[in-house]
Formats: structure tokens, sequence, C-alpha cells
């Protein structure tokens, strides 16, 4: 594995729904959305690489997998697989961006368990050279975006979330930071470091193409707005949950981590 990679990280309910399909409609970016091996057999297989690349990309010629997609469960087959791609894409100048979904390698509930602790991408690829930004988002606003996927609804509870918060900024402490905050406050400004983050030539013509790319996964506002919208956090949470975050160690720790009040 040579060629360098590019990994959008978070926990989900962050915004990286639509930064993601602003990277994505980018000029010669082929991005991959919230894939790993812990996520390659989700969802009827949405989230494997393989069938992305079919499904998303398949015009311009990239290759496909050769195996059975669940094989890409297996970080050594998933990361021979994206090294694959990486080079492929580079031969055409293109550049391929991947969307981590962390919420499976430290949450994990109820869609994997127990949760890994681990990222099961950076275990797939190795020692290979790679940018990574992370997506960050305000502990309790970020929790109840969560639970509004039906799937997490009923599963999610603060002591899982907080612990795996806290767990992630731990494992990816080099990452490049973007609280959800500010970039969706001033999305033009933000957006544009975080792609230089990434060593990504900036291309202002993705605004045009953005509300025809309707293939992301995530959140369904995420995948249908066809502008950035400043966050409304204020008051949706009620005195129960605040006082269960606010007793936290976890919370208070990564407040303070992150630069959030508490």
């Amino acid at each position: 594995m040579t060629e360098l990679f590019r990994i959008v990280r978070g926990l989900g309910g962050n915004g990286s729904t639509y930064v993601c399909r602003a990277l994505a409609a980018m000029e010669r970016v082929v991005l991959l959305s919230e894939t790993n091996p812990s996520t390659a057999n989700l969802f009827a297989f949405e989230l494997n690489p393989a069938t992305q690349i079919e499904a998303n990309h398949s015009p311009l010629g990239l290759p496909t997998y050769a195996g059975h997609a669940a094989e890409l469960g297996s970080p050594v087959l998933f990361g021979r697989y994206l090294a694959e791609l990486n080079e492929a894409c580079n031969e055409r100048h293109y550049v391929l961006v991947i969307r981590d979904y962390n919420y499976v390698d430290y949450i994990g509930v109820p869609l994997v368990w127990p949760a890994a602790g681990k990222s099961s991408l950076d275990a797939a690829l190795g020692k290979a050279a790679r940018r990574d930004v992370l997506l960050l988002r305000h502990p309790i606003p970020q929790f109840l975006s969560l639970i509004s996927h039906r799937e997490l609804a009923n599963a999610l509870d603060v002591r899982s979330f907080l612990r795996g918060y806290r767990r992630m900024l731990d494992v990816h402490a080099d990452a490049k930071r973007f609280k959800y905050e500010f970039v969706f406050r001033d999305f033009e400004r933000q957006f544009g470091q975080l792609v230089r983050s990434l060593a990504l030539p900036y291309d202002d013509s993705y605004k045009t193409r953005l509300p025809q790319l309707n293939w992301m996964t995530g959140h369904e506002a995420g995948k249908s707005l066809h502008h950035a919208v400043p966050p409304d956090d204020a008051g949706k949470a009620s005195a129960e949950l605040l006082r269960q975050f606010r007793r936290s160690r976890d919370y208070r720790e990564i407040c303070s981590a992150c630069d959030y009040d508490t």
C-alpha cells in the first residue's frame, strides 16, 4: 500500500452525510460511504465497498471485487481491495476518499456487540500513509441526532455513547478535528479547510453537482439538502437527559478535551 488514504471519521449525527456529499460532488473524487470491515456486511451490503463501487462508480472502470462481498468483513481482504482501488484511482487521476463509520467500532449496539474499541479500518490499512479528519459535535445534540434513527432509538444509551465517544477521541488523537457547530455556521470556509486537510484540491464546482448526488448513505436530511443549514441545537434535551449527561465523568472529560460547555 503506497498511495495515501484520505479518511473522514466520526460517530454519526455530526453532519458527515452532508459534508461527504459535498466531497463526493467534487470533480474527480471517488467516495466510499460509511465503510470499514465492521460495516461491510450490514444493511444487505449497502456499506460494502464492492457494492458501492458497482452501484455508484461503475462508469469509471474501477476494479470490482472478484470474490463474494461478504469476504470484505475480513480486515486483510478489505485492506487489499482498498489498496487496489486506491492505486486504480490514482492511475486514472481520481482521488479515493473513505468515509469511515466509527459508531460500530466504539459504540456498536445494536449493530455489533460488543464494540471492539479500535478502528477496523485502521486494522485493514495497516501501516499505509493516511490523512484523516475527525468530525465532532457537542455530545448532547449528537446523541439526540443518533437516536432519531429508528435502528438506534430504543437501543442506544447515554453511558455507551459517552464511553464510545471518549474512546474515539483517544484512538484518533492525531486526526484533524472539525466541529459541527463551526462547520455549519461557516460552511464554505470550514469545508475549504477540511478539503486541504485531506490533501485534496478544492473544487468550487461541487455546488452545481451537489443537488443531483442522491446515493449517499446516512441521515435523511443530509442526503437531500442543497446547502448547509446552520445548527439549531438549543433547548431540545429534556431535564432528565441533561442530568444523565452532566453526572457522567466521560461527558465532562469529552467537553474539556473538545472545548465544549457542559
